[in-house]
């Protein structure tokens, strides 16, 4: 699985995840860097990556479209550049390859990290 880092995230993060053997591409080298965010979802959707993001727009996308495709690693932190939450997206990926056959947000902030599976319902 790959990771699309976001353009609101520096390219820093694909040379990082890259090194922890995980496969990454940032926004800017596939797609316009002012493109709708649907955009970069439909992307992912795709080619079956996940998204890294410090935008919150992807979380709601993907519950009013009812999506359980693809999964999002959004950062909340205070650093987000790869030397502060690196390693706690490293763990994301992780979990979420591990969870391939259903998506799921992981929300990392600098109190630690929360999953959620998808699709998210009205009902929970």
């Amino acid at each position: 699985m790959t990771i699309l880092v976001d353009a609101n995230l520096t390219p820093f993060w694909v040379e990082f995840l890259q090194s922890a053997g995980i496969a990454a591409v940032h926004w800017w080298s596939v797609g316009k860097g002012d493109a709708p965010d649907s955009e970069l979802l439909e992307w992912a959707q795709e080619r079956d990556a996940a998204i890294l993001t410090s935008d919150g727009d992807f979380s709601q996308m993907l519950a009013l479209r009812r999506l359980n495709h693809p999964s999002v690693i959004y950062l909340r932190t205070s650093e987000r550049n790869p030397q502060g939450p690196g390693q706690q997206v490293i763990a994301a990926y992780s979990a979420i390859a591990a969870r391939a056959e259903s998506g799921m947000i992981v929300t990392i902030d600098d109190r630690g990290s929360r999953l959620r599976a998808l699709p998210i319902l009205n009902d929970e």
